[in-house]
């Protein structure tokens, strides 16, 4: 058990680097980095997971004493924890973006909605997806990997060794292609509906030019893509789940990047 009034300098420069480090992923990583969540609830959290770290941390402590040395760890330390989690943050913006495609389909691009964890107007369509996301990631236990992570990396990383190599930056380039990738396939269903219900509306429109096509298919629009939505919905957590499984080995990749 560590003695309270035995502490150094030393140990509380050392316990603020942590705290650092965990900062990081917290302040960014998905449901934890949320805007709706009050900022001192993720000081708070930091601080408890410093707390439990720093007593087991048994690295290289030779640059405690040197300010400049400090101040770089400092900002390194930050930068582990700030990757952590924007690895985790570009898949849940790939959601986003299929969902994004989706509305403009659909015809609800300019039905714009706050969205309380960005602080931004994103469509509709965008949030219903990112929102089945979070619930998903939470139910896979996703959150709980961010934990697992930050104790992981001091395993891994010791405090002032993170630099950034050609391994993690390659990581880091697939992570963002699988975002995109990860929106095609949101948004690819509804997407291919819609094209083949405008076709077969401008059909409908030259055989019967009585009708109205902009009246109706503007209503007949977002019936039609609410209801395949509905039906690929299975299919959006199946894909999302393989996802999530696919992150959990990036982070543990990332982390072993470092050893």
């Amino acid at each position: 058990m560590t003695d309270l009034f035995n502490l150094t300098v030393g140990d509380f420069i050392l316990f603020f680097l942590i705290f650092f480090r965990t900062a990081g992923v917290i302040f960014t990583a998905p449901v934890f980095g949320s805007l709706s969540v009050p900022v001192q609830i993720k000081i708070a959290l930091s601080l408890f997971l410093a707390l439990i770290i720093a007593p087991l941390y048994h690295g290289p402590t030779n640059f405690l004493f040197d300010v400049v040395s400090i101040v770089v760890v400092m900002l390194s330390e930050l930068g582990i924890g700030i990757l952590i989690g924007y690895i985790a943050r570009l898949l849940f913006s790939g959601v986003q973006l299929g969902g994004q495609m989706i509305g403009y389909q659909m015809g609800l691009g300019i039905v714009s909605v706050m969205d309380p964890q960005t602080q931004q107007q994103v469509s509709i369509i965008a949030q219903l997806k990112y929102l089945t996301a979070i619930l998903l990631f939470l139910s896979l236990d996703g959150h709980l990997w961010f934990i697992k992570a930050i104790f992981t990396s001091f395993k891994t990383i010791e405090i002032g060794e993170f630099y950034i190599s050609g391994s993690v930056m390659k990581l880091t380039v697939s992570a963002v292609a699988d975002m995109f990738v990860l929106g095609v396939k949101v948004g690819a269903p509804i997407i291919a509906l819609i094209l083949c219900f405008d076709t077969l509306l401008g059909i409908f429109a030259r055989t019967v030019p009585q009708m109205n096509v902009l009246v109706l298919g503007f209503p007949l629009k977002i019936g039609v893509g609410l209801i395949g939505l509905g039906v690929v919905m299975p299919y959006f957590a199946v894909v999302f789940e393989r996802y999530v499984i696919k992150l959990h080995k990036d982070l543990d990749l990332l982390l072993s990047l470092f050893q």
